[in-house]
């Protein structure tokens, strides 16, 4: 649950951390630690990152610890409050966000989400692209020997 904090060991490996000044501490300090993976495919951005808190809202099961979200990578300025501020928009669609138990996993859905983009930023129209003619592989030329005389 959400009241369960954890954090990555210096192995990667998830401990759970009771203290939560620890945790927050471990959080601040280890910033760029604990993003997984972060591709750039054309104008969108695949981030797989570990949470630190239990996402598994049903409080049944495993831990959900690990998140693939998709970003736009231009900014958007919107109004909060009195103030403007940049964010960058996500993919808000079923296939390009992923909450995961493990690692493992993680890094796997990062893989087809990033594939997912791929798939969705490319041309939908068939584009006719010429086909080069094969180039002949050029023929051994064997000399026979001169009789010496």
């Amino acid at each position: 649950m959400l009241d369960t904090h954890y954090i990555l060991d210096i192995n990667g490996e998830v401990k759970e951390e009771p203290d939560l000044l620890k945790w927050a501490n471990w959080f601040q300090v280890s910033r760029n630690k604990h993003g997984v993976m972060q591709n750039t495919i054309g104008e969108y951005e695949v981030s797989t990152v570990f949470l630190g808190l239990d996402h598994n809202f049903t409080g049944k099961g495993v831990p959900i610890l690990w998140e693939t979200m998709v970003f736009e990578r231009k900014e958007t300025e919107v109004k909060i409050g009195a103030r403007m501020q940049s964010i960058r928009k996500t993919l808000d669609t079923d296939n390009m966000f992923r909450r995961y138990a493990t690692k493992e996993e993680a890094l796997k859905g990062h893989e087809e989400i990033m594939k997912s983009v791929v798939s969705s930023t490319l041309p939908q129209t068939p584009v006719d692209v010429p086909v080069p003619e094969p180039v002949p592989e050029p023929v051994p030329v064997i000399e026979t020997p001169k009789n010496e005389q």
